[in-house]
């Protein structure tokens, strides 16, 4: 393996960051008697989402035979459950608020609302994979010009590979470099019940010189004093398999902070 190879590799297995564990029960949103929001400008990634033309949902025959009243496309999409999220025909990612009569109301990456006409249905997942900063809010870049936020990216979409092949449910907060608010990517994991939100970053180096890897894993909290106990246990599995992997490749020098290892978020 060449060593650009081996440091992109390094780079890809470095900065897992555990942000917490999600709460089974979604969160309950008070939307219903509101109007949308009007999009803003910088709102690119909700006004792409927009769609002109509703796709029917058919009729299912009168086993009775009787015919019954024709009923309008919003009728039919009220008598199905609304998705918790979707995808929309761009390929975002977006939780839904609820149904209207012409399609969806869904949150935007931007933490505004906007209607869609369509999308593909996700359904509930066990772990939610987030790949950090996106859009304007880059991140770090490393000195040979490598943006975070793109190799977030790249990181996440192996893991999402890599939970397929073992059989879980997964989805992703983020599927292309543009902005998303904190809120919106926990809102989306809470609306699809996942057990687990997993936050993907690469911080910047530190030149602190070590003889073995580390890493940085930040897991939720209870209360002020106690860590959650089942954030700090997959904290501890993350932590443990990430430092695990680093530690087989040689002739490394390391660079890590002394207090690298699971720490807790306030």
């Amino acid at each position: 393996m060449s060593v650009a190879v081996r440091h992109r590799a390094l780079l890809l297995l470095g900065g897992l960051i555990l942000i917490g564990l999600v709460v089974l029960a979604a969160l309950v949103y008070d939307t219903l008697g509101q109007a949308p929001l009007q999009l803003q400008p910088s709102d690119t990634a909700a006004r792409s989402m927009m769609s002109d033309s509703p796709s029917a949902i058919p009729t299912p025959p009168n086993p009775e035979g009787n015919s019954p009243p024709p009923s309008t496309d919003g009728e039919a999409r009220h008598e199905q459950s609304p998705p918790s999220a979707m995808i929309t025909s761009l390929g975002i990612p977006v939780a839904v608020i609820r149904q209207t009569d012409t399609g969806y109301l869904v949150q935007t990456p931007c933490g505004n609302t906007a209607e869609v006409a369509t999308g593909v249905p996700i359904e509930s997942v066990q772990v939610v994979i987030d790949p950090g900063h996106g859009g304007n809010n880059t991140g770090a870049t490393g000195p040979n010009g490598l943006v975070e936020s793109h190799l977030n990216l790249e990181l996440s979409r192996a893991v999402l590979r890599a939970l397929a092949d073992r059989g879980i449910p997964s989805a992703t907060t983020r599927t292309a470099d543009y902005g998303m608010l904190l809120s919106a990517r926990s809102a989306f994991a809470d609306a699809l019940g996942a057990e687990a939100l997993v936050s993907i970053h690469h911080n910047a180096p530190t030149w602190d010189s070590s003889n073995i890897p580390g890493t940085e894993v930040f897991i939720q909290s209870d209360t002020a004093q106690q860590a959650r106990t089942d954030s700090a246990r997959l904290g501890g599995l993350l932590y443990e398999e990430i430092t695990t992997a680093l530690a087989t490749f040689d002739d490394i020098v390391w660079s890590r902070l002394s207090d690298a290892g699971v720490l807790r978020v306030l």
